[in-house]
């Protein structure tokens, strides 16, 4: 219907579009960006119990009027809920509009990605690239989750965009520093930039300096004098005062070198190319990207996406200067990119299937709560779940605790005290905690919840495990 006339120009008018070379590179840039967003359509409307919950149930008190660092605790800079604040203001309360905000960015960041790679390195590496990045298994699986670092990214691509290729210094530190008030690590390729700017090109590092001072330095400056210790502690003393817990930073680094190897592999045949211009930018702010997570106390999978963009902009090239050799590793390279076709298939089928598979228990605890609470009754607990019910049900969170974070009683940012001041005082709060994970793996929580409050009900869910309802109520205290 589509393809077909009697007279079949529509067929040579697509045959006419594939045979024009100059618009194949976009054709396959489409097809790929197309694919992926296929991927990760299954995410976009699934919940998940996780940090992008906070952030979501945070956005909702900003949308109603509610100040970050004033009316609730936020370990992180404020763009980010502003900028999901936006999408309640526009859409309420909708999982998919959430979730098309990560989706989206990422997206734009492949676009970006080709561009740049590009005009380094030729159309063909720019395709690899993007396909190496996109299918990446850490970008599979994290690209509908609202983490940040998907937003945070995209502004990073673009400012590394408008500086490596446009050469807009002004602008690139503008747009880095948008991106550094979403993710302070995001500032990393920012600092890279700036000391070698400052070595080669004095009035250049002073033009990108100014850029970003005006929404990095500038903005924190405010923010400081505005909310002093609020602002202070949460976002920046914090970081530094975490704990190393849980999954080690070895184990972390051995996770994502055994499901990324594809996209770090032809790092090793670096040294092998001959021409080798435009690595250098790329390939120092891998290096300090790499020094930053080996430092950091706590380390998140999802923080090597930042990593793996600059990472694939440098694969993409080696690629083609590879399959471009007439030698043997250009048959080798057609070998790895077959085995890394076949585990990248792989990966799709696990992310369908595990990591954007049904949280089911979410809208079974919902309609429980729904159903044994009124209206008024509030909520408290775990801080990848209780956000989730809060805005599945219309309750309110307790004192706008949004985020029980474990580390956060570990490190001595939030008094645990307080909190349960905050929850005794409630007449009727129910609580859903996680043994063993967040406010569940707090001794003096649990003792309270096991001597002040009574279990409602269990629920178990097959990939994110057991979820228990209390009711605290002034009755039993």
């Amino acid at each position: 219907i589509f393809l077909f006339d009697r007279r079949g120009t529509k067929l040579k008018k697509l045959l006419s579009v594939l045979a024009d070379m100059k618009k194949l590179p976009l054709m396959i840039l489409i097809f790929i960006l197309v694919l992926f967003a296929l991927v990760q359509l299954k995410g976009v409307s699934q919940l998940y119990p996780g940090d992008e919950q906070t952030y979501h149930y945070m956005a909702s008190l900003v949308a109603d009027g509610a100040v970050p660092y004033q009316d609730f605790f936020v370990s992180q800079p404020p763009l980010q809920v502003y900028f999901l604040s936006l999408m309640f203001s526009l859409f309420g309360f909708s999982i998919v509009a959430l979730k098309m905000v990560p989706l989206l960015a990422t997206i734009g960041s492949g676009v970006l990605l080709y561009l740049t790679a590009r005009e380094k390195f030729g159309w063909q590496s720019g395709i690899v690239s993007v396909a190496f990045f996109l299918f990446s298994f850490e970008v599979l699986s994290k690209s509908t989750f609202n983490f940040g670092v998907n937003l945070a990214l995209f502004f990073v691509a673009l400012g590394f965009y408008l500086l490596y290729v446009r050469k807009q210094m002004l602008f690139a530190g503008l747009v880095f520093g948008i991106a550094g008030m979403v993710r302070f690590y995001a500032i990393i390729p920012a600092l890279v930039i700036g000391v070698l700017l400052l070595v080669k090109k004095r009035d250049a590092f002073v033009r990108f300096c100014l850029g970003f001072a005006g929404t990095f330095v500038l903005p924190n400056i405010v923010l400081l004098l505005v909310f002093g210790s609020s602002y202070y502690t949460p976002v920046i003393a914090y970081h530094f005062l975490k704990v190393a817990e849980g999954t080690s930073t070895f184990s972390v680094f051995m996770n994502i070198l055994s499901e990324n190897w594809m996209v770090l592999l032809p790092l090793v045949l670096l040294p092998l190319l001959k021409r080798r211009k435009n690595f250098q930018l790329p390939l120092f702010i891998v290096l300090a990207y790499v020094v930053f997570l080996v430092l950091s106390k706590r380390v998140f999978e999802y923080y090597f996406i930042p990593l793996f963009y600059f990472v694939s902009l440098l694969t993409g090239s080696i690629v083609m200067q590879l399959l471009r050799n007439k030698n043997m590793f250009r048959y080798a390279c057609v070998v790895f990119l077959v085995v890394a076709g076949w585990f990248t298939l792989g990966n799709v089928i696990f992310v369908e299937n595990i990591i954007l598979g049904e949280f089911a228990a979410a809208q079974e605890m919902a309609t429980y709560i729904d159903e044994h609470s009124a209206v008024g009754t509030l909520l408290f607990g775990d801080v990848s779940t209780a956000p989730l019910l809060g805005l599945m049900t219309g309750r309110s969170l307790v004192g706008n605790i949004v985020d029980t974070n474990g580390m956060t009683f570990t490190a001595g940012v939030v008094d645990v005290d307080v909190v349960l001041d905050a929850l005794s005082a409630e007449q009727d709060v129910i609580v859903v905690a996680r043994p063993g994970q967040s406010i569940g793996n707090q001794r003096r929580v649990v003792d309270y919840l096991e001597t002040a409050c009574s279990v409602m009900t269990f629920y178990e869910d097959r990939v994110e495990g057991q979820f228990v309802l209390y009711r605290c109520t002034q009755e039993i205290i």
